[in-house]
């Protein structure tokens, strides 16, 4: 039991590869040292889903939240980095999508070790995933139940004031908390203005 990750999609671990091998004649020592990772070294394969501001306000859940592509977490550098691979909505097509380096990416294993030791988790079955919420600037580990538990999902920092990085919160409790927020910031005109 406890928190399990996905098997990612060959067409994923394919994007991952091709990137990679690219990164061989780049200056930069990190990137050039992730052009021998293999496949097996990118630890971690979790979905990452991003969820709209529309859906928060009106109270849809989580239950509208896309799939957009997959992350893997290397620990083969001296600090952890973390290399993303975006998918198609129907996630067939995969491309090479970023790299991240840095306290976020450090974050996110604090965070997972802490949700190994949470009880709920240690007594449920839960997936790995990631949330986003761009226009809330909300990333959040998205633990999702196997075993008809409610999901937890705890924001990593930095996070929305409405929200306490590194709670774990259910998907109820998260909406609820971003709701009002949502309803706000989708109040917002960005549209250009004429002069």
């Amino acid at each position: 039991m406890g928190l399990k990750h996905s098997d990612a999609p060959a067409e994923s671990l394919k994007a991952l590869e091709v990137r990679t091998r690219a990164l061989a004649g780049s200056r930069d020592a990190l990137l050039h040292s992730l052009a021998s990772l293999d496949v097996a070294d990118a630890s971690l394969p979790h979905r990452v889903y991003q969820l709209g501001l529309d859906s928060l306000a009106e109270g849809k859940g989580l239950g509208d939240a896309l799939l957009v592509g997959w992350r893997y977490i290397v620990s083969k550098a001296a600090s952890p980095v973390a290399i993303e691979v975006s998918c198609d909505p129907s996630a067939q097509r995969h491309q090479f999508s970023s790299i991240h380096q840095g306290p976020h990416v450090e974050e996110t294993r604090a965070r997972l070790d802490e949700a190994q030791g949470h009880p709920r988790v240690s007594a449920g079955a839960y997936e790995l995933n990631l949330l986003r919420i761009p226009a809330l600037r909300v990333v959040a580990l998205w633990l999702r139940s196997q075993s008809g538990d409610s999901d937890l999902l705890i924001p990593l920092a930095p996070s929305h004031p409405a929200l306490q990085a590194g709670h774990a919160y259910t998907a109820s409790e998260l909406v609820a908390q971003l709701k009002q927020p949502a309803i706000e910031t989708s109040k917002f005109d960005v549209r250009p203005r004429s002069r």
